[in-house]
């Protein structure tokens, strides 16, 4: 299978640096089903390529990529289904994983009888 898409940086079109790529092309990483696979990323177009086998109906795909202000898309999950063994894709996104952090309740940094 062959899974192709644009990315985004996340900034506006017609700001500085517009003319460029501005995703870090060190920062991609494309998984399927936990194992990182090759990919090719047109820096000029921003777009990615990756070939991965299809071993199966279904496989979960992650893309992570950060733009030049380290501002990070992670996690963006993906389940690809392939239907009645055809080569068309249903492409369903996953929601994200959470986390076990829950911070903590927040309080008064000063009270009324403090200083006193």
């Amino acid at each position: 299978m062959t899974l192709t898409t644009t990315l985004d940086d996340g900034l506006p079109p017609k700001w500085w640096g517009g003319d460029r790529s501005r995703i870090v092309s060190s920062s991609i990483c494309v998984r399927v089903n936990g194992r990182d696979v090759p990919f090719e990323f047109d820096p000029q177009t921003n777009a990615l390529s990756a070939t991965f086998p299809a071993s199966s109906d279904e496989a979960v795909v992650e893309l992570h990529h950060a733009n030049m202000f380290k501002h990070h898309n992670w996690p963006q999950r993906y389940s690809v289904l392939r239907g009645d063994g055809s080569a068309q894709l249903k492409v369903v996104q996953i929601a994200p994983r959470r986390s076990a952090y829950r911070p903590p309740a927040s309080a008064p940094a000063t009270s009324p009888t403090a200083g006193r």
